[in-house]
């Protein structure tokens, strides 16, 4: 918890120190989250809210936070005694960075990168037919950087489309889990 107020106060500060004419901006993105380097076999969904400040023309502060999860089930047939494992794994980074969006008129590419701190949990249930159920979990704190880029389609003054792909990794004193997501967004800016 400290660590989201300080980086929320320190990008507050940084954005007061700015050119008055600045305005801010909030997105909403959502995608699939693909894993590159980990012991997960399926894809996830991925989620983010982002709170962008204008402080120059094409240069953003951006604050977010992301939710991704994973849910995997297999099924086990042990004759008399059927058993379903379910293993769930989630991150939820939160994160601070800064944009530059190539503003040359129509459609505007961009490049972000950002760094912060995600919890990590993982869930695993153990199911058996017989109606036993065994529940195990765990949670680390990873520190998670992210890469990314895309292309942000203006349909007005104040909205955008968005779609881009990012890179993320999540890593610690014991693993290091790294992800590709594709998603979509919106952009309105206030």
């Amino acid at each position: 918890m400290k660590t989201v107020l300080f980086m929320l106060l320190f990008t507050s500060m940084l954005s007061m120190t700015q050119v008055a004419n600045s305005q801010f901006a909030i997105e909403a993105h959502g995608g699939i989250s693909m894993p590159q380097d980990s012991a997960l076999n399926i894809n996830g969904t991925h989620g983010a809210m982002v709170l962008t400040y204008t402080i120059a023309k094409g240069i953003d502060i951006l604050t977010t936070l992301q939710y991704q999860r994973f849910v995997q089930t297999t099924e086990s047939n042990l004759g008399f005694f059927n058993a379903k494992t379910t293993n769930t794994i989630e991150y939820m980074p939160i994160m601070v960075g800064g944009r530059y969006t190539f503003t040359m008129g129509g459609i505007q590419p961009f490049i972000s990168g950002m760094i912060g701190s995600s919890k990590g949990t993982a869930t695993l249930v153990l199911t058996s037919n017989l109606g036993a159920e065994q529940r195990f979990e765990t949670s680390e704190t990873f520190t998670t950087i992210s890469l990314s880029g895309g292309l942000q389609f203006p349909l007005n003054t104040n909205l955008s489309l968005m779609g881009m792909a990012e890179y993320l990794s999540f890593t610690n004193e014991n693993e290091s889990d790294k992800f590709l997501i594709v998603k979509g967004g919106i952009r309105y800016e206030l």
